[in-house]
């Protein structure tokens, strides 16, 4: 901060220049917080996420994948455990089938490769049929 002599001393445009630079400055410190506070939300979420995926409580993993999305609706591996969660929390509820189909499609056209994907598709393609959907 300048003594109260040199910015008396300094031109009016100098003056507003400086205000203006301070208060960008201010506005990026708080960006910076905002963005490392959801950071850390988003790590916690994706932990949280993979504790529940890992002990199989697909239902949750799909609630805290589906809200992480909210966030980061790019990140092909949380759209892919969504679906995968979706799908596995009950492979025989058809009501869920053309999410899942869409979701298939959705990574697929983005390139993302994973064998479970061709799996998921096809177990729910043949139970369309069998069940005429």
């Amino acid at each position: 901060m300048l003594s109260t002599t040199t910015e008396a001393a300094l031109p009016s445009s100098t003056k507003k220049t400086r205000k203006t630079y301070e208060a960008v400055l201010e506005e990026q410190k708080k960006r910076t917080v905002d963005t490392a506070s959801k950071d850390d939300f988003l790590k916690t979420k994706k932990n949280e996420g993979a504790a529940f995926y890992g002990r199989k409580d697909f239902v949750n993993a799909y609630k805290v994948y589906d809200e992480i999305l909210i966030y980061q609706e790019d990140d092909l591996d949380m759209r892919f455990l969504r679906m995968t969660s979706l799908y596995y929390s009950n492979p025989s509820d058809s009501r869920n089938y053309r999410t899942v189909l869409e979701e298939c499609s959705i990574l697929r056209a983005n390139g993302y490769a994973n064998s479970e994907i061709e799996k998921i598709e096809n177990s729910v393609k043949s139970e369309m049929v069998e069940t005429n959907e």
